[in-house]
Protein backbone atom coordinates (compact mmCIF):
# COMPACT_ATOMS: atom_id res chain seq x y z
CA UNK A 1 0.00 0.00 0.00
CA UNK A 2 2.75 2.45 0.89
CA UNK A 3 4.69 1.38 -2.21
CA UNK A 4 2.76 3.98 -4.22
CA UNK A 5 4.33 6.79 -2.19
CA UNK A 6 7.71 5.21 -1.43
CA UNK A 7 10.32 7.87 -2.18
CA UNK A 8 13.45 5.91 -1.29
CA UNK A 9 14.28 5.23 -4.95
CA UNK A 10 14.31 8.99 -5.66
CA UNK A 11 16.69 9.61 -2.75
CA UNK A 12 18.94 6.66 -3.68
CA UNK A 13 19.17 7.71 -7.33
CA UNK A 14 20.00 11.28 -6.31
CA UNK A 15 22.72 10.05 -3.95
CA UNK A 16 24.17 7.94 -6.78
CA UNK A 17 24.69 11.13 -8.79
CA UNK A 18 27.01 12.50 -6.10
CA UNK A 19 30.10 11.02 -7.72
CA UNK A 20 33.08 12.72 -9.25
CA UNK A 21 33.66 11.97 -12.91
CA UNK A 22 33.78 8.28 -13.69
CA UNK A 23 34.27 7.16 -10.07
CA UNK A 24 31.97 4.45 -8.78
CA UNK A 25 32.13 5.66 -5.17
CA UNK A 26 29.99 8.48 -3.84
CA UNK A 27 32.25 11.48 -3.32
CA UNK A 28 32.77 12.66 0.24
CA UNK A 29 33.15 16.19 -1.10
CA UNK A 30 29.81 16.02 -2.92
CA UNK A 31 28.02 14.67 0.18
CA UNK A 32 29.63 17.45 2.23
CA UNK A 33 28.54 20.06 -0.29
CA UNK A 34 24.93 18.90 -0.54
CA UNK A 35 24.28 17.83 3.06
CA UNK A 36 26.88 19.19 5.52
CA UNK A 37 27.03 22.73 4.11
CA UNK A 38 23.23 23.15 4.32
CA UNK A 39 23.49 22.06 7.97
CA UNK A 40 26.24 24.63 8.58
CA UNK A 41 24.11 27.31 6.89
CA UNK A 42 20.86 26.33 8.61
CA UNK A 43 22.14 26.05 12.17
CA UNK A 44 23.11 29.71 12.77
CA UNK A 45 20.13 30.94 10.77
CA UNK A 46 17.77 28.84 12.91
CA UNK A 47 19.37 30.08 16.12
CA UNK A 48 19.59 33.79 15.33
CA UNK A 49 16.74 34.51 12.91
CA UNK A 50 13.04 34.15 13.52
CA UNK A 51 10.69 32.98 10.82
CA UNK A 52 7.63 35.11 10.22
CA UNK A 53 4.37 33.99 8.65
CA UNK A 54 5.16 36.23 5.65
CA UNK A 55 8.44 34.36 5.20
CA UNK A 56 6.58 31.04 5.34
CA UNK A 57 4.05 32.29 2.77
CA UNK A 58 6.88 33.31 0.44
CA UNK A 59 8.68 29.99 0.85
CA UNK A 60 5.49 27.99 0.26
CA UNK A 61 4.77 30.01 -2.87
CA UNK A 62 8.33 29.75 -4.22
CA UNK A 63 8.68 26.03 -3.46
CA UNK A 64 5.29 25.31 -5.07
CA UNK A 65 6.27 27.20 -8.21
CA UNK A 66 9.62 25.40 -8.34
CA UNK A 67 7.91 22.03 -7.98
CA UNK A 68 5.58 22.82 -10.89
CA UNK A 69 8.36 24.10 -13.14
CA UNK A 70 10.57 21.14 -12.28
CA UNK A 71 7.76 18.71 -13.13
CA UNK A 72 7.63 20.32 -16.58
CA UNK A 73 11.39 19.93 -16.87
CA UNK A 74 11.04 16.23 -15.99
CA UNK A 75 8.60 15.81 -18.86
CA UNK A 76 11.03 17.58 -21.19
CA UNK A 77 13.88 15.29 -20.16
CA UNK A 78 11.67 12.23 -20.50
CA UNK A 79 10.81 13.37 -24.02
CA UNK A 80 14.51 13.75 -24.87
CA UNK A 81 15.31 10.32 -23.38
CA UNK A 82 12.52 8.59 -25.26
CA UNK A 83 13.28 10.30 -28.56
CA UNK A 84 14.73 8.03 -31.21
CA UNK A 85 18.23 9.09 -32.14
CA UNK A 86 20.16 8.19 -35.22
CA UNK A 87 22.63 5.40 -34.53
CA UNK A 88 26.18 6.48 -33.76
CA UNK A 89 28.48 6.27 -36.77
CA UNK A 90 31.74 5.71 -34.91
CA UNK A 91 33.17 4.93 -31.48
CA UNK A 92 33.54 8.60 -30.55
CA UNK A 93 29.84 9.23 -31.23
CA UNK A 94 28.89 6.09 -29.31
CA UNK A 95 30.88 7.22 -26.31
CA UNK A 96 29.40 10.73 -26.44
CA UNK A 97 25.89 9.27 -26.67
CA UNK A 98 26.49 7.04 -23.64
CA UNK A 99 27.72 10.03 -21.62
CA UNK A 100 24.79 12.16 -22.82
CA UNK A 101 22.25 9.54 -21.73
CA UNK A 102 23.99 9.07 -18.38
CA UNK A 103 23.94 12.81 -17.66
CA UNK A 104 20.27 12.93 -18.69
CA UNK A 105 19.41 10.10 -16.29
CA UNK A 106 21.34 11.75 -13.48
CA UNK A 107 19.67 15.09 -14.19
CA UNK A 108 16.31 13.32 -14.10
CA UNK A 109 17.20 11.93 -10.65
CA UNK A 110 18.34 15.35 -9.42
CA UNK A 111 15.17 17.05 -10.63
CA UNK A 112 13.03 14.37 -8.98
CA UNK A 113 14.92 14.91 -5.71
CA UNK A 114 14.49 18.67 -6.03
CA UNK A 115 10.73 18.25 -6.48
CA UNK A 116 10.68 15.99 -3.43
CA UNK A 117 12.62 18.59 -1.43
CA UNK A 118 10.16 21.28 -2.54
CA UNK A 119 7.18 19.18 -1.49
CA UNK A 120 8.74 18.41 1.91
CA UNK A 121 9.59 22.10 2.37
CA UNK A 122 5.99 23.10 1.63
CA UNK A 123 4.71 20.42 4.03
CA UNK A 124 7.06 21.51 6.83
CA UNK A 125 6.12 25.15 6.33
CA UNK A 126 2.41 24.37 6.31
CA UNK A 127 2.66 22.16 9.38
CA UNK A 128 4.58 24.90 11.18
CA UNK A 129 1.97 27.43 10.12
CA UNK A 130 -0.90 25.25 11.34
CA UNK A 131 0.51 25.31 14.85
CA UNK A 132 -0.68 28.89 15.25
CA UNK A 133 2.37 30.58 13.81
CA UNK A 134 4.73 29.30 16.51
CA UNK A 135 7.93 28.05 14.91
CA UNK A 136 10.04 25.87 17.18
CA UNK A 137 13.78 26.06 16.51
CA UNK A 138 13.70 22.53 15.06
CA UNK A 139 11.30 23.66 12.37
CA UNK A 140 13.44 26.75 11.77
CA UNK A 141 16.45 24.52 11.24
CA UNK A 142 14.57 22.14 8.93
CA UNK A 143 13.16 24.99 6.85
CA UNK A 144 16.56 26.66 6.43
CA UNK A 145 18.23 23.30 5.73
CA UNK A 146 15.70 22.42 3.02
CA UNK A 147 16.00 25.88 1.44
CA UNK A 148 19.80 25.57 1.35
CA UNK A 149 19.67 22.08 -0.08
CA UNK A 150 17.07 23.12 -2.66
CA UNK A 151 19.24 26.02 -3.84
CA UNK A 152 22.36 23.84 -4.14
CA UNK A 153 20.49 21.11 -6.00
CA UNK A 154 18.94 23.69 -8.34
CA UNK A 155 22.43 25.00 -9.11
CA UNK A 156 23.59 21.46 -9.90
CA UNK A 157 20.57 20.94 -12.18
CA UNK A 158 21.24 24.25 -13.91
CA UNK A 159 24.84 23.23 -14.59
CA UNK A 160 23.77 19.82 -15.91
CA UNK A 161 21.08 21.28 -18.17
CA UNK A 162 23.62 23.80 -19.48
CA UNK A 163 26.06 20.98 -20.26
CA UNK A 164 23.32 18.95 -21.97
CA UNK A 165 22.31 21.86 -24.20
CA UNK A 166 25.96 22.61 -24.89
CA UNK A 167 26.42 18.96 -25.88
CA UNK A 168 23.40 19.08 -28.21
CA UNK A 169 24.51 22.33 -29.82
CA UNK A 170 28.06 21.08 -30.44
CA UNK A 171 26.65 17.81 -31.77
CA UNK A 172 24.42 19.73 -34.20
CA UNK A 173 27.33 21.91 -35.29
CA UNK A 174 29.48 18.84 -35.97
CA UNK A 175 26.61 17.25 -37.87
CA UNK A 176 26.14 20.41 -39.95
CA UNK A 177 29.84 20.63 -40.84
CA UNK A 178 30.01 16.97 -41.92
CA UNK A 179 27.00 17.48 -44.21
CA UNK A 180 28.73 20.29 -46.08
Amino acid sequence: MLEKINITAIVKEHLQTLKRGSCTEISTWEVTLFFAIPIVIALPLAIYFDISSDFVNGIVTAASIFAGLLLNLLVLIYTVLSRQRQPAKNDKEKQRLVIFKQVLKETFANISFCILTSVILVAVCLLSYIKGGIFPKGNHFLIYFLISQLILTLLMILKRIHKLFDFEISNQEESDTTKK
